[in-house]
């Protein structure tokens, strides 16, 4: 084979190349658009799922703080207050004894 000839081949053999390239360019090009489409999906599904947790806990804390009385309405706090033992909010150790009216000193 001539120096010609082997050129030549070289050519037909790139411009098959070159059309292969042009052909698949597309299905790269759509290829692509479609993994950012699926990235910025999977970032949204990623802020929506920290944003539910979120919620969900905010939701835990409300039934908590709702348990233990703190949103509570404050007539309801005065009678837990009033219904508990009146020893668990006294401040002395022992009671202070008041003599009634009619009991006291007889001078």
């Amino acid at each position: 084979m001539s120096t010609l000839g082997v050129m030549d081949s070289s050519g037909v053999t790139l411009s098959k190349v070159n059309r292969e390239y042009e052909s698949h360019h597309g299905h790269l090009k759509k290829g692509k658009r479609v993994l950012s489409a699926i990235e910025r999906q999977a970032k949204k599904e990623k802020v929506l799922m920290y944003l539910s947790f979120g919620f969900f806990l905010a939701a835990v804390a409300f039934i908590v703080l709702k348990r233990f009385a703190f949103f509570a309405p404050t007539q309801l706090m005065a009678q837990v207050l009033a219904m508990a033992p009146k020893k668990l909010f006294s401040t002395s150790a022992q009671p202070h004894a008041t003599p009634a009216s009619g009991e006291g000193n007889a001078d």
